[in-house]
């Protein structure tokens, strides 16, 4: 199925003609087989987890079965793929006790979510134009839209809950309020607001993720130091 979209075929190296489709199943199968030994490295839970992970990274996009291409399996399989599975890998990696995962398992849940869905609206018009169906494009944009809001008040009822908890230390979450108005207003300053087709999460989407990563850095880096971020 081809992509209507170029800049997406300019971005990818294979279809832009920069890695050779043989190369490219090599390399995919070599770190495959590498991530399958670092999962194992990690304990017996992160490898049946991580070996599920790959498996359904496969089927996500192999011609044969191709669940981003099934409404409903598409949005399952994206949130498996590259949040729960993954979040819980690291998790069992270090602790194997409690239910403390279930609450921010669901958040990092909800903003993969959020982060399809607004994916899918944003493409929606090359994917009909390639005949392809996922979700949103079944559902139709008004629904799409309702849940990427309702994803956004999940995903910040469930940090709440993880900070009141004591899940999420406070101090922590202090570097994302410090960093965030520079973080937010650069992009700002930046966004072409015509590539968002209205969507008002659109510009927030890459400084949320920024964000994040700095905070979740800021959070590792304390614990490695033995600093008060912990």
């Amino acid at each position: 199925m081809m992509t209507r979209d170029a800049k997406k075929v300019h971005r990818n190296p294979i279809s832009a003609g920069h890695v050779a489709p043989r190369t490219a199943y090599i390399a995919c199968f070599l770190v495959a087989m590498g991530s399958a030994a670092f999962y194992a490295v990690a304990g017996w839970r992160p490898f049946v987890l991580g070996v599920l992970c790959l498996l359904l990274g496969l089927l996500y996009s192999w011609r044969a079965v191709r669940l981003k291409a099934i409404p409903g399996a598409d949005l399952a399989s994206h949130v498996l793929l590259l949040a729960a599975l993954q979040f819980l890998c690291a998790y069992f990696t270090f602790d194997v006790s409690g239910w403390r995962w279930l609450l921010p398992c669901g958040f990092v849940v909800a903003v993969s979510l959020y982060g399809q869905l607004f994916n899918q609206l944003r493409d929606l018009e090359c994917d009909r134009q390639a005949g392809f169906v996922n979700t949103v494009g079944l559902a139709g944009e008004r629904f799409a839209h309702i849940l990427v809001y309702g994803m956004i008040v999940l995903a910040l009822a469930l940090l709440v809950a993880c900070v009141a908890l004591g899940i999420v230390p406070v101090r922590v979450m202090v570097v994302a309020f410090v960093l965030a108005p520079f973080v937010l207003i650069r992009q700002l300053r930046q966004s072409d607001s015509r590539r968002f087709q209205g969507d008002t999460t659109g510009p927030f989407q890459e400084p949320a993720l920024i964000i994040g990563v700095v905070t979740l850095l800021a959070w590792w880096f304390g614990g490695m130091v033995g600093a008060p971020l912990m």
